[in-house]
């Protein structure tokens, strides 16, 4: 577990206040004056008056940066004094005296999630976060009404969603899989929200265990507030966009319409891809990101390239002839080239790719779509997820976990 810097605040209220002498200072520049910088998003839920945890998310903090969550009885417009090393005069939105509930390190994806338990006597005071890299403020929240409900662990069952839930508008029901939450939109079928959960499961245990095989890879992707979300359709998802939800959990589509157990002729199962896509991005990536990452120079991306036949930041408008792996998705960056790069390797190696009809119908993207075909056509990417020290699945998910 990761060591945290805490004021004593939730403890008693004898916490000294402000640990501002603890933040860095802003360089200054000259010209014109920069725009203002971009403001992280805090969400708190939990019932302050209740004696339990309250759970504070953040994102849209610089990735892997410095930040602090400061709070204070009253609001106001109180800013960072002279006396602080870092985002001097900064205002804040809360009025003196100031107290330190938190102060770390944003992941790689810019979110962080903590829990406090206050005592009842400062449930109504207001918390706002600070990004200590660009300065950006978040708005001020109320510990006592907190943005939205807890959700309790669920696995193989599915719940209905607390109305006071950052997704409410979007969900009315969730299981979960080892902890990560599976929600699922009005009109979406139980069996398919199952069925989901169960791929997840399968993965992520791929021994069937009842243990996730890797520690690690799940408690990163709970840290990051990793999610699958359920529509009917593709649109459907469109409607996340910009919600307090997407600011809330890293969230991965899993529409119905690629919802096909077993992959029957014509009809490739879409859930083996989506859920995949979640687990390595917020799973294998910030575990192993040398060699899982998807940003900079990693294994992953050297032997895309090699699979590409050359290093294209953006999509070219053609490939090489040589090139086994070509994607032409003008949307799709090279990160995201990276990851349905991983995609295509690892469920090539599992099975999942190899029938006549698919093999023909992925063609035009992939290319090495058999184990035999995948070992000797892409040997680095190959050597990569067949690695015992990372622990990949070996077996492909078929939507029956029996533990």
């Amino acid at each position: 577990m990761r060591a945290r810097v805490v004021c004593a605040l939730f403890l008693t209220l004898a916490c000294s206040a402000p640990a501002e002498d603890s933040l860095k200072p802003v360089p200054k520049g000259g010209g014109l004056a920069p725009p203002p910088p971009a403001a992280p998003m805090m969400t708190i839920s939990g019932d302050c008056s209740g004696g339990a945890p309250l759970t504070f998310q953040l994102s849209d903090l610089s990735a892997s940066g410095d930040f602090a969550v400061l709070a204070s009885r009253s609001t106001g417009a109180t800013p960072i004094p002279a006396s602080a090393v870092s985002c001097v005069g900064t205002e804040l939105g809360l009025d003196e005296p100031l107290f330190v509930l938190e102060r770390w390190t944003a992941t790689p994806a810019g979110t962080d999630i903590f829990q406090r338990t206050p005592s009842a006597d400062i449930c109504d005071w207001y918390a706002t976060a600070v990004d200590l890299d660009t300065c950006g403020v978040s708005d001020v929240v109320s510990l006592e009404g907190g943005s939205g409900a807890d959700l309790d662990p669920s696995d193989g069952v599915i719940t209905a969603l607390p109305a006071g839930h950052v997704g409410a508008s979007f969900f009315d029901r969730y299981t979960t899989a080892f902890g990560v939450p599976i929600f699922a939109a009005p009109g979406v079928g139980d069996d398919d929200v199952t069925y989901v959960a169960t791929i997840m499961k399968e993965y992520l245990d791929n021994d069937e265990d009842g243990a996730a095989d890797d520690a690690d890879v799940l408690a990163s992707m709970l840290d990051m507030r990793a999610a699958m979300v359920i529509f009917r359709t593709w649109d459907e998802a469109h409607d996340l966009w910009g919600s307090s939800f997407e600011m809330s959990y890293v969230w991965q589509p899993n529409p119905v319409e690629l919802i096909h157990p077993g992959s029957p002729t014509g009809r490739f199962d879409g859930t083996l891809e989506e859920v995949l896509h979640l687990i390595h991005t917020t799973g294998y990536a910030p575990t192993w990101p040398s060699a899982f990452g998807t940003f900079g120079a990693t294994d992953l991306t050297g032997a895309m390239d090699l699979a590409r036949g050359g290093h294209f930041v953006s999509v070219p408008a053609s490939y090489p002839a040589d090139a086994w792996y070509h994607y032409f998705d003008p949307t799709c960056g090279y990160e995201c080239q990276a990851a349905e790069y991983f995609y295509w390797g690892l469920t090539s190696q599992l099975g999942a790719q190899q029938a006549a009809w698919r093999c023909s119908e992925i063609a035009g993207e992939w290319e090495p779509c058999t184990p035999a075909l995948f070992e000797s056509t892409d040997v680095a990417l190959h050597a990569l997820v067949t690695d015992p020290s990372y622990g990949l699945p070996t077996v492909l998910p078929d939507g029956s976990y029996t533990p």
